[in-house]
């Protein structure tokens, strides 16, 4: 019932109320070019509302979701998924290759046992310590969580062992810091930059990246829980004009952001380059998983690797950083699906 309730109110609602749709025999023609194309259902002419007069003109390049769905069950071996599933796991497989990853302090697992960063067993009573003398705020977040859920902070000092005890399956690590560009924009969060990879043949192409941008008192900048994503110039690193939310959470469009006003055509991140560099070396060094989405925070010494997605939708990168279906990874992507 829910998900009913949640299509009406994210594609069939806004379908139907918009007085800026496309003539009918339009959208009609429009949607036979994109079976044509895809041979798919092509519920993403609503999910993306190509149906309005204000669409691209590329619109046909909009890929289908199930396609970057069916094609990664083909290529990123399900045998690893649970390298990407793990969060200390990629964290220490990368860092072990001289990727710069944000630290693990301690985790602990789903039967309460408490392990530092190597993976040694430690009572409650020493990591409590151990926390309280790192100092600073703690952030904390499930081992396998996904969109955000379950993410918070502490600052250290308030840390005991009782509290450790209370925990299960969450790492412990510390909270990056924004580099002043970025915290220009929302200070409340760590704003990160997700990065879409595709790994073929040894050689790393970078797809599309976008900025996430929490509002309000959001604890996260996941845009399931209602973050802005801006696209980004890969040449550049310059910010997109504006910046979107995802259907669910009304898929507004912000020039600006709406807490502190700055304008996102003004932003152009710091560290871009060694951003992409680090995006680059992050995905070889998580072969052979094909198509990633990796999480990065630019900090003010550069850019740190935050988490890796091996099931990052495709929804949302086309959103910010417009359609896929002409970049070597969308060809590929179509290839194998009509070759199904």
């Amino acid at each position: 019932m829910n998900s009913y309730l949640e299509f009406f109110q994210t594609e069939l609602g806004p379908y139907l109320g918009s007085r800026t749709r496309k003539p009918l025999r339009q959208q009609l023609q429009d949607i036979r070019m994109l079976w044509a194309r895809y041979r798919s259902i092509p519920y993403h002419y609503f999910k993306h509302r190509l149906y309005e007069r204000t669409a691209r003109p590329d619109f046909v390049d909009y890929l289908p979701a199930n396609l970057i769905r069916y094609f990664r069950r083909s290529c990123n071996p399900p045998s690893l998924l649970h390298i990407l599933n793990d969060k200390r796991e990629t964290v220490r497989i990368l860092a072990g290759k001289g990727i710069r990853c944000v630290d693990t302090l301690f985790s602990i697992t789903a039967d309460g046992i408490v392990r530092r960063d190597d993976g040694a067993p430690v009572e409650a009573d020493a990591a409590a310590d151990a926390l309280r003398n790192h100092g600073g705020v703690l952030f904390m977040k499930p081992i396998d969580s996904r969109g955000g859920f379950g993410a918070s902070s502490i600052a250290s000092d308030r840390v005991d062992a009782a509290l450790i005890r209370s925990m299960r399956n969450v790492v412990i690590q510390p909270a990056l810091r924004n580099h002043p560009v970025l915290e220009a924009l929302h200070p409340v969060t760590l704003n990160t930059v997700r990065v879409c990879t595709f790994l073929e043949q040894g050689r790393c192409s970078i797809i599309a990246a976008f900025l996430r941008v929490a509002r309000g008192s959001a604890m996260v900048d996941n845009l399931s829980q209602g973050a802005i994503a801006i696209g980004i110039d890969l040449a550049s690193g310059a910010l997109n004009e504006s910046g979107i939310t995802l259907a669910k959470h009304g898929r507004r469009i912000f020039p600006v952001h709406p807490d502190t006003g700055v304008q996102f055509a003004a932003v152009r991140l710091p560290w871009w380059r060694e951003t992409l560099e680090l995006a680059e070396h992050a995905a070889l060094g998580l072969a052979p998983h094909s198509t990633l989405g990796l999480d990065i925070a630019i900090t003010p010494e550069g850019p740190v690797f935050v988490e890796a997605n091996g099931a990052g939708d495709i929804v949302s990168p086309q959103e910010a950083c417009g359609p896929l279906g002409s970049t070597r990874l969308g060809r590929r992507v179509i290839a194998h699906w009509l070759r199904k």
